[in-house]
């Protein structure tokens, strides 16, 4: 069922775990398994694609007027990720268009996150996102390192101090903006670091679930 969702900067994380139904989040994270043998079979979604990965999250092109709108198309996301488990309308705040944003949670037990959601608009994508997911495998950055990350840091030097991110969210229209997502514990604890024109403009911490 197509559902209407109202989104702003820095939120399409949040829209990505609550777009997701409860029975989607009982199978974001793989179960686990002794051997941790994965087998083929378990490695495709049910149109028979390979799962989404991380590797093939990262090719994806984010579009934007300044670009015109040259991301990457919906028929070569459907064709890598295949059939999404979701699909929904947003409205972008400072826009008046809204976009349909696809959503798996269905993912390849290797791309340590919970969800993937990547939004469209004239067939080409806008805005991409993946939720961090807290797992035996996750990787940790100490929050008094998060802490020394100042307003105004560009965002590849932060990448440089911090690493990876657990999650991120990529938005190329309305105010575009790029957020990641840290774990700072094994708990669950997060912080949140969103860049405006490759500058921190803001930090506040969230619990990842």
């Amino acid at each position: 069922m197509l559902k209407i969702v109202k989104i702003g900067l820095g939120i399409l994380t949040l829209i990505s775990l609550t777009a997701c139904s409860d029975q989607d989040r009982s199978t974001m994270r793989p179960a686990e398994n002794n051997s941790n043998h994965i087998t083929k079979s378990a490695e495709k979604n049910r149109t028979g694609h390979s799962l989404p990965t991380k590797h093939n999250y990262l090719k994806i092109v984010v579009g934007s007027p300044q670009n015109d709108y040259s991301g990457t198309e919906v028929s070569e996301v459907r064709e890598k990720f295949g059939e999404p488990n979701e699909i929904s309308k947003i409205d972008i705040a400072g826009t008046k268009r809204n976009v349909t944003q696809y959503s798996w949670s269905t993912l390849s037990p290797n791309t340590h996150a919970s969800a993937i959601t990547v939004q469209f608009l004239r067939n080409r994508t806008v805005g991409k996102a993946f939720v961090a997911s807290v797992s035996d495998s996750a990787t940790t950055v100490s929050a008094n390192k998060v802490a020394r990350i100042k307003s105004g840091a560009k965002y590849q030097s932060v990448l440089k101090q911090l690493g990876t991110p657990n999650g991120e969210s990529v938005l190329g229209i309305g105010t575009p903006s790029h957020e990641l997502t840290y774990l700072t514990d094994e708990k669950g604890h997060a912080v949140n670091l969103t860049f405006i024109d490759n500058k921190l403009v803001n930090k506040n911490t969230t619990k990842i679930k």
